[in-house]
């Protein structure tokens, strides 16, 4: 009998295991890069994805947390030669819309 993670818990938000979830996905998506085995990290990321609407809002996450998902998530896009993920969007993009 182990931990069960499942991002549809019923938990009240604020004691929900739903807080650990950006901290696991960083330990498996640097485990993942170590084991030089990026291809794995998509089931990580689409996971999130799938339970994102019953997730608290990214930005409610530690700075920690969000700096480290959002360099692997940059990394893993690089890696695929999506460029226009890897980038933010420039201020000059952003005006002429």
């Amino acid at each position: 009998m182990g931990i069960q993670f499942s991002p549809f818990s019923r938990a009240q938000l604020e004691a929900s295991r739903k807080w650990g979830s950006y901290y696991i996905a960083n330990l498996l998506l640097k485990t993942y890069f170590k084991l030089n085995s990026a291809s794995l990290s998509k089931n990580i990321l689409n996971s999130l994805r799938a339970g994102g609407r019953d997730m608290p809002s990214f930005s409610s996450f530690p700075k920690s947390q969000q700096v480290t998902f959002k360099y692997h998530q940059g990394v893993l896009a690089f890696l695929e030669e999506n460029y226009v993920d890897v980038l933010p969007p420039s201020p000059t993009a952003e005006a002429r819309r």
